[in-house]
């Protein structure tokens, strides 16, 4: 469903900026939830995943649908839920910190082969906007990020693998010069086609190919947990 895949790229690239992609996955399930490890530097060991920086949560409904994520930091201190509705080609996200007080509203609509997501702070104020066009097979090509003046802030340019998973995302300054190159790899599969680990690669300015994070998930399909 083309939607759900966007709501999870804006999610992930604004508040979250690495868990996935929002790639959506291959065969539903009914929970995911994923580590995120950093990347550090030593001079004896060179780069190396360090410890769980924070762990998402993402769980899904009878449909198949994104129904909630919750992000906890590396203790399982809870951080924040977003909670989903939908409606028709709308989606209504309603995200709480672990006092339950509201920190964001936000209502991603579908038209064409656009997708906007309006967000808007606590107080009703707006925070961002995004803009996502959509390819022929509904995947997401392009994002722009606003800020609450309007004003563009930056754009992601995507690139898929044959399966369906994003492989590069340009990420382009207002100007439209190039900041940011960043390339996934895939580490490993499971059975169902849904990747459980991976990497993120970042090259920019003088700096080629520096290592970012690294993720594990762990994929429940209501009995049976595949993970790396």
């Amino acid at each position: 469903m083309k939607i759900i895949a966007i709501v999870l790229i804006i999610l992930i690239f604004n508040i979250l900026p690495v868990i996935g992609e929002g790639y959506p996955l291959q065969t539903p399930a009914g929970e995911v939830i994923s580590e995120v490890r950093t990347y550090n530097w030593t001079g004896a060991k060179g780069w190396f995943a360090g410890q769980v920086t924070r762990i998402i949560r993402e769980t899904y409904d009878e449909e198949g649908r994104l129904a909630a994520i919750e992000v906890y930091y590396s203790d399982m201190v809870p951080a924040e839920k977003t909670v989903f509705t939908y409606k028709n080609n709308m989606i209504k996200k309603t995200t709480r910190n672990h006092d339950n007080v509201l920190i964001r509203n936000a209502l991603v609509q579908e038209e064409g082969d656009t997708i906007t997501e309006t967000v808007l702070r606590g107080d009703g104020s707006l925070f961002y906007k995004t803009i996502a066009l959509l390819g022929r097979d509904g995947e997401v090509t392009e994002l722009n990020y606003y800020n609450n003046d309007e004003q563009l802030v930056y754009q992601k340019v995507f690139t898929y693998s044959p399966a369906g998973d994003v492989t590069v995302i340009n990420l382009y300054n207002p100007d439209n010069s190039l900041a940011v190159v960043i390339d996934i790899v895939y580490e490993k599969f499971d059975d169902s086609g849904n990747w459980i680990s991976r990497s993120e690669y970042y090259t920019y300015s003088d700096v080629w190919g520096r290592p970012r994070d690294s993720v594990q998930r762990k994929i429940n399909y209501g009995g049976d947990d595949h993970e790396e």
